[in-house]
C-alpha cells in the first residue's frame, strides 16, 4: 500500500523544522537522520532533497547576502546562549562562555570600537596613533648616528 503524500501545510512544518535545526548547528547528517527517524520520508536521498529545499528556501526568502548572513549567524549565536544548561549558568565557566558568545556577537554586528581608537580624545579620530616622546633623539640621516650638540 502507497503512502500518502503529505498536505502542502504539512511539507512547510517539516521545512520549517528543518530549518530550526540549521539554525540550532546541528549537522547535515544528524538532520538526515532525524528526517528518517520521523518518517518524513523513506530514502536517504528524499531525506537530503528535503535538507536542500529547506536551505534553498531560506536563501530564497532571506536573499542571501553578507547581512543576511550576519544575521543568521547571530540567530545562531543567540540559540547558544540559551541553549546554556542552567546547572553552568551561574558558574565561572558558564560565564565565560556567555562572555565569549556576545564578544563573538558584537564582532559579527560591527559595534566594536576600532583598536587604538579613544572617543574621548579631542583629536582627529582618524590620527589614532600618535608617537609620543620624552626626549627626543636627533639623528643624522646620512651618518645614521645620534648628533651631539
Amino acid at each position: 500500500m502507497q503512502r500518502q503524500r503529505a498536505t502542502k501545510l504539512e511539507m512547510n512544518k517539516r521545512l520549517l523544522s528543518i530549518q530550526g535545526w540549521i539554525i540550532e548547528g546541528v549537522p547535515s547528517t544528524i538532520i538526515v537522520q532525524q528526517i528518517l527517524h520521523k518518517e518524513w520520508c523513506t530514502s536517504d536521498r528524499h531525506a537530503e532533497r528535503l535538507l536542500a529545499e529547506a536551505r534553498e528556501q531560506w536563501i530564497k526568502y532571506e536573499n542571501t547576502n553578507l547581512s543576511e548572513l550576519r544575521k543568521l549567524k547571530v540567530q545562531q549565536l543567540q540559540n547558544m546562549k540559551r541553549s546554556l544548561k542552567p546547572e553552568f549558568a551561574g558558574t565561572p565557566a558558564g560565564i565565560r562562555a556567555l562572555l565569549a558568545i556576545d564578544k563573538e556577537i558584537i564582532k559579527i554586528q560591527g559595534l566594536a570600537a576600532p583598536k587604538g581608537f579613544n572617543p574621548e580624545d579631542d583629536e582627529d579620530p582618524a590620527i589614532a596613533f600618535k608617537a609620543k616622546v620624552d626626549n627626543p633623539i636627533k639623528v643624522n640621516i646620512i651618518a645614521k648616528r645620534p648628533v651631539t650638540e
